[in-house]
């Protein structure tokens, strides 16, 4: 429900951006001396089309997974390079390393874990299958 009254919010906030966008070009078109205000709506009708594709996009975009970060990793696999005291270990995942702390169980330098979360940049990792 959250993420639907958010898109409305964002929509409405277009709309009043393109009509203000119209509403000075129809005042500029009086100012200019252009015949009606149909043709300063026509001026403006490429601005207002950009900030509509540029909503879509943007809503879009609030939808998706991030791509990047800890909260990107969640559900990747990678191998345990350091076992340190109070279940901290530091994971390799795709040739990085990341600092991590096991939820569960017990693991040595090269098992496998799954990453679960994120808290800060502290990886919230489990033993994996190899």
């Amino acid at each position: 429900m959250a993420g639907r009254l958010l898109v409305l919010v964002a929509l409405l906030d277009e709309a009043a951006v393109i009509l203000i966008v119209v509403g000075g070009a129809a005042y500029m078109a009086e100012r200019l001396g252009l015949a009606s205000p149909l043709e300063a709506a026509v001026m403006v009708s490429p601005i207002a089309l950009f900030l509509a594709v540029a909503a879509a996009k943007a809503v879009e975009a609030m939808g998706r997974k991030p791509s990047v970060g800890p909260d990107a990793l969640e559900g990747l696999k990678g191998r345990v390079v350091e076992v340190r005291e109070g279940g901290r270990v530091v994971v390799e995942i795709e040739g990085e390393l990341w600092r991590g702390v096991l939820l569960r169980g017990s693991v040595r330098p090269g098992d496998v874990v799954v990453v679960r979360g994120s808290r800060g940049l502290l990886l919230l990792v489990e033993p994996g299958d190899g």
